[in-house]
């Protein structure tokens, strides 16, 4: 996955660098025999000049997207990656009761570190 991050004080300003550097990715796809997929490619906009942006051609605006495992939004609080994430916690500890009540405490320390521990590391 890639990132592309622009800034600027003007939307002028971030327009240009937002349009050159979607132009630099898939300039640099085409050279390298890479595809660029205009259709999982996201748009997020952050900061004070977020509603005046020209939208790039060919790419989908989104309020929030997850990228390795994070959740960022608009606001880039963390309100949307922790409600993912106790729901994850709440669907492990689920599953561990359920082994606790059949299991060996072996069996549970393993689904603890791979159900639970992953996500919260």
């Amino acid at each position: 996955d890639t990132v592309l991050v622009t800034s600027g004080n003007a939307v002028e300003d971030l327009d240009i660098r937002t349009f050159i550097s979607v132009s630099m990715a898939q300039q640099y796809c085409s050279n390298n025999d890479l595809v660029f997929n205009a259709a999982k490619t996201k748009y997020l906009a952050s900061g004070r000049l977020k509603e005046c942006l020209t939208e790039p051609p060919d790419l989908q605006r989104v309020d929030n997207t997850k990228h390795l495992g994070l959740t960022l939004d608009q606001g880039l609080s963390w309100s949307n990656h922790t409600d993912q994430l106790c729901s994850r916690l709440s669907s492990a500890i689920f599953a561990m009761k359920r082994i606790k009540s059949i299991g060996t405490s072996i069996a549970l320390k393993a689904a603890y570190h791979a159900l639970f521990e992953s996500h919260v590391r």
